[in-house]
């Protein structure tokens, strides 16, 4: 690129110029902008996000909570400590422990450990999608990278034609029109290279924000990133497992709830009889008879329609999820022949171009204005192709956490 500089620069022209000061522009800004400097590569990136990512912590959280739940998923009612005076004279202590039907704890118990899981399949989850922020981020990141070094080439460039343009209107051999053109175009790329220059600057604050690295200078290249996933259905992903989870607590719950239209039992023990009743006649037995039948047949059809409703939700989730892998799989194989032309056909024919370009200009036989166009049509394919690969790896991403 230096080589293609000075010998604009010295398009014809007898100035000589020692050391082209584009060159030295282009060196600085990528020393500025970190490039060449040490690389936060994307390994350490997510290892670091993954380490303080507050959503993970949570789920981990919330999954420590669960299994504590379980320890006291029997519920059993306290005792019930009674004093009284039966006959006036004196008072005398007793206690009633009021107990659901055996059954009752067996399938509270049950709904914990299917709840434990869920929560376990949720705490995968969670990290999965992290993992797939801190990729999404960090290929973000390499992008902007990537298109502000392109930048700054196509800003030295332009500004080299646009100083040629300026001399060869002075000389009299173009007229104000050329010129115009050549400082017009030359101003909107150095605009570019600006808001190419915010972009990563932004994605540095924001690695460095969810890394804790206090200064990145320079990411892993971009590169297209190799298939991944072969699968097209999402049968056995954690969404799909985790809402079959939620579909077995239903069902669970429906089972729990016929199990509390059970009779309850009451034992106690009653001291308030003469102080020689022997000890079998102080005990008290009873039963909690659900009288209230149609109370609890209530909230078992609602248990039951929960239920239907977590089996309609896993079909209808699965199929939008299949729907949406088959559209990401179709773009997938689009951006992948994109980029197959552009490194069969579009790199290799614009970098024919811009060598034959430069070659005419070099002899006076192309004109600054069509040399400009072709030198901008060199750098739009190369950004067209940084797109496409871009594009391609955050869909390939998005395809994998969605299968996964």
């Amino acid at each position: 690129m230096n080589n293609n500089i000075d010998r604009l620069l010295g398009h014809k022209s007898k100035r000589k110029w020692p050391i082209s000061f584009i060159a030295i522009f282009v060196f600085i800004m990528n020393t500025q902008y970190g490039f060449g400097q040490e690389i936060l590569t994307k390994k350490e990136a997510i290892q670091k996000m993954m380490e303080k990512d507050l959503p993970t912590q949570m789920s981990k959280l919330a999954t420590q909570s669960t299994r504590q739940l379980e320890k006291a998923s029997f519920n059993i009612a306290n005792p019930e400590i009674i004093i009284e005076s039966p006959s006036g004279e004196f008072y005398t202590l007793g206690v009633q422990q009021r107990l659901d039907f055996p059954s009752v704890y067996i399938h509270q118990k049950k709904i914990a450990k299917l709840q434990t899981q869920s929560a376990l399949i949720k705490e995968q989850w969670t990290e999965s999608e992290a993992v797939y922020r801190a990729n999404l981020i960090y290929q973000q990141a390499a992008y902007h990278q990537e298109v502000l070094q392109l930048m700054l080439s196509k800003d030295s460039v332009t500004t080299a034609i646009s100083l040629i343009a300026e001399r060869l209107f002075k000389s009299g051999t173009i007229d104000a029109l050329v010129r115009s053109f050549a400082k017009n175009k030359a101003g909107a790329v150095r605009n570019e290279w600006q808001t190419a220059a915010a972009d990563w600057q932004s994605s540095k604050q924001s690695l460095a924000l969810l890394t804790g690295v206090a200064n990145v200078n320079a990411v892993e290249k971009l590169n297209k990133i190799i298939d991944i996933v072969s699968s097209t259905t999402s049968n056995h992903s954690l969404a799909n497992q985790y809402y079959a989870q939620q579909h077995l607590i239903d069902n669970a719950q429906v089972k729990l709830d016929k199990n509390k239209a059970l009779p309850g039992i009451l034992v106690g023990y009653q001291n308030q009889g003469i102080a020689d009743t022997p000890l079998k006649y102080r005990w008290q037995l009873g039963l909690s008879i659900p009288l209230w039948y149609q109370q609890y047949n209530a909230r078992t059809k609602s248990s039951q329609y929960v239920a239907q409703a977590s089996a309609l939700h896993i079909d209808n989730q699965s199929k939008k999820r299949n729907m949406k892998l088959a559209e990401l799989n179709t773009q997938l194989d689009n951006m992948s022949k994109q980029i197959e032309y552009f490194e069969t056909e579009g790199l290799p024919n614009v970098s024919e171009l811009i060598n034959n370009s430069q070659r005419f200009f070099d002899v006076g036989k192309s004109s600054v204005t069509d040399h400009l166009r072709n030198v901008l049509e060199n750098y739009d394919t190369k950004l067209h192709y940084l797109n496409a690969i871009y594009q391609y790896n955050t869909t390939l991403l998005t395809y994998t956490f969605e299968s996964n």
